[in-house]
């Protein structure tokens, strides 16, 4: 399941993104994701989230009625959020700055596995 509406880039690229603090949005996601908020809420925080606009078109819209019964019969499933320092996120926008033209033109899906490869962690 796929929902590029969630992904760190999409939310930066979307013009609404000034107007929403990084931290309350993924505060939002976690407790979309967390089995103690109900039904209702999480249908309210899932429209909040997928206002944004994705840049990259969606191969398969989130199922919300997958996710939550997914939710309610798992209830040993842990979500956590890594927080995000500022080292890190300078770190990535001088990983973007000094990108060259090949890098900028390949796919999303590309560039993830090319970063995930020269972290320094398994993710």
């Amino acid at each position: 399941m796929e929902d590029n509406s969630f992904s760190l880039a999409a939310w930066l690229m979307d013009p609404k993104s000034n107007k929403t603090n990084l931290t309350e949005h993924l505060e939002k996601l976690k407790w979309l994701l967390d089995p103690r908020t109900s039904d209702s809420e999480k249908i309210m925080i899932y429209r909040k989230l997928f206002f944004a606009n994705p840049i990259i078109p969606v191969r398969e819209p989130a199922d919300m009625e997958k996710i939550i019964h997914y939710i309610k019969n798992n209830p040993d499933f842990k979500y956590s959020i890594k927080k995000i320092t500022p080292n890190v996120m300078i770190e990535a926008l001088e990983r973007m700055k000094n990108m060259d033209i090949n890098e900028q033109s390949q796919s999303l899906d590309e560039y993830i596995n090319n970063v995930k490869q020269t972290l320094p962690f398994k993710m």
